[in-house]
């Protein structure tokens, strides 16, 4: 679909969102099982146009989201009792000014096509009950906070990374703690 305006979509099984293109507004999805973000892109770039994805059930598997140019518009996904899975395709990615993400296991997986891409001025990301955390993130990023109730948090950025807050809140050997900036 696309259209000018906000596009709001509920499902109450799982969804494969192929090519959500909302011209001008908002994009709001809530869905209750698996959910592959194919393409979902809110164009125009203001705070207002925003893309909130909610898997009440199962897992999120990312391919490209994109709020804008990455300025102002905000995405965040969620999967409520699931992870989120990258697709595996590291020029695929999520784009937004700020980029939540939000999972009850692991965001991401490790290897260069297991990680989350992303392309965001700040990133808020939290594994809510046991998972690890691994983003590649393009640029230069504020990790504003990123956290795991029990697991290991592996980023790597593409410049200037200010970290503000990153925590694993369960203290054992195997939830390390890697932030590497590639350049700047």
């Amino acid at each position: 679909a696309q259209i000018a305006g906000a596009i709001e979509l509920r499902s109450s099984a799982g969804a494969t969102l192929t090519n959500v293109v909302a011209d001008d507004g908002a994009i709001t999805v809530l869905t209750n099982g698996a959910t592959q973000l194919v393409n979902v892109v809110s164009s125009t770039d203001a705070d207002t146009n925003d893309i909130e994805i909610t898997a009440a059930s199962g897992n999120i598997t990312v391919e490209t989201v994109t709020a804008g140019a990455g300025v102002d518009g905000d995405v965040t996904l969620t999967a409520t009792s699931g992870a989120i899975v990258d697709d595996g395709v590291n020029g695929t990615r999520v784009t937004g000014d700020v980029v939540t993400l939000r999972a009850a296991g692991n965001i991401g997986a490790s290897g260069a096509a297991g990680q989350i891409d992303t392309t965001a001025n700040r990133l808020t990301i939290e594994s809510t009950v046991a998972g690890n955390v691994f983003l590649d993130e393009t640029d230069a990023v504020e990790l504003t906070d990123v956290r795991t109730e029990n697991g290991s948090v592996t980023i790597t950025t593409g410049g200037d990374t200010d970290v503000v807050l990153v925590r694993s809140t369960t203290d054992s050997e195997a939830n390390d703690i890697a932030i590497t900036a590639s350049a700047g």
